[in-house]
């Protein structure tokens, strides 16, 4: 049936009503979309808690450049003497992230601490050794037996004393143990308080330069790698990932600057730790700077916490599954290929 044109241009007028009411809809729809759904956030001031130690080179260089935060955050190196040290601040809530060697993280998980491993950002087998003092009759690992040696109590010092002497068949009983803080360790060696001290670099290279050929250097490659690690509290990976995402992504931009500017790297380690340019080249020439997560850091923390529990040092009978203190969604996102840690799935599958 045909309709009147009067009823024509009525219903004509109802539908280009209707389509204009649509697309003023659309409009404001898209409007709002533009708008920002809620206040602008507040930057974010990232504490990290990082030794003044060559191991944190990377972490030094993108603070440095600027590459460890996005979006007006900013991010804070808080100096220590040693990765223990910046882990006890970051555990008492001092910092929101520190960097430490795997030795006394493994301790911390047989304390149950609160914590998540993002990433290693460094290895070696050539940063530890033990320095001693050859006019105190000691040429040879044998001539330690009974001299007095100071060390870094539950450090990666202190572990590679213990596994050097146990390689060597040194009873660390006829040994005179000496606890001390790193920087005291060289003054202990320098001044004969002790006859030999193990430590770490720059340290060992320090001491070896301060006593040219008094020095006796004892290290070997085979027995002990040295892990570095960038390690947070779980509620700030919970609240704020995208800054974790930022740091880690920020971490490997300073591996490409490390490769593409080595002498301005080493300059801005350099003023951060406080040792020469020179100490500091000699020294990055020992170190794996690169981020992942593997195995060796799983077998790392395994094999320490068990020595720590044999030692009787921590009140427990078992060592906790380590697993559950490495973060990997974190770099699973940024980097995929650095990731080669054996795990096993919700499903039971590796």
């Amino acid at each position: 049936m045909m309709l009147p044109a009067q009823g024509l241009q009525r219903a004509a007028s109802t539908v280009s009503g209707l389509i204009l009411a649509i697309g003023l809809v659309v409009v404001a729809g898209l409007g709002c979309r533009r708008q920002p759904s809620g206040p602008k956030a507040t930057p974010l001031q990232i504490t990290i808690a990082c030794p003044r130690n060559i191991s944190t080179s990377l972490v030094i260089i993108a603070n440095q450049k600027g590459f460890l935060a996005r979006g007006g955050d900013r991010t804070v190196l808080l100096p220590f003497e040693s990765g223990k040290a910046a882990l006890a601040r970051m555990l008492a809530g001092g910092a929101d992230l520190a960097l430490v060697a795997e030795t006394p993280l493994a301790e911390a998980i047989l304390a149950d601490a609160q914590f998540k491993i993002l990433a290693t950002v460094r290895q070696s087998s050539r940063d530890v050794a033990i320095v001693a003092r050859r006019d105190r009759g000691i040429q040879a690992p044998a001539d330690l037996r009974g001299k007095v040696i100071g060390y870094t109590k539950g450090t990666s010092g202190h572990f590679y004393l213990d596994t050097y002497c146990l390689v060597n068949k040194i009873d660390l009983g006829g040994l005179r143990l000496v606890n001390l803080p790193p920087l005291e360790l060289r003054s202990a060696l320098l001044d004969g308080r002790v006859d030999a001290v193990s430590t770490w670099n720059p340290h060992v290279a320090f001491l070896a330069d301060q006593l040219g050929a008094g020095a006796a250097v004892f290290q070997d490659e085979t027995i002990y790698t040295e892990l570095f690690c960038l390690v947070a509290r779980p509620d700030f990976i919970r609240d704020h990932p995208a800054q974790v995402k930022a740091l880690l992504e920020g971490l490997f931009r300073a591996m490409d600057f490390v490769a593409q500017s080595p002498a301005e790297a080493r300059d801005l380690v350099a003023a951060y730790t406080q040792v020469p340019p020179a100490l500091v080249a000699q020294s990055l020439s020992r170190h794996d700077l690169r981020v992942r997560l593997d195995q060796a850091l799983i077998l790392g923390l395994e094999s320490e916490g068990r020595w720590f529990l044999e030692s009787g040092a921590v009140k427990r009978r078992e060592l906790p599954d380590v697993l559950r203190y490495i973060y990997l969604p974190a770099l699973l996102e940024v980097k995929p290929q650095a990731v080669q840690v054996i795990r096993v799935e919700e499903s039971g599958r590796p």
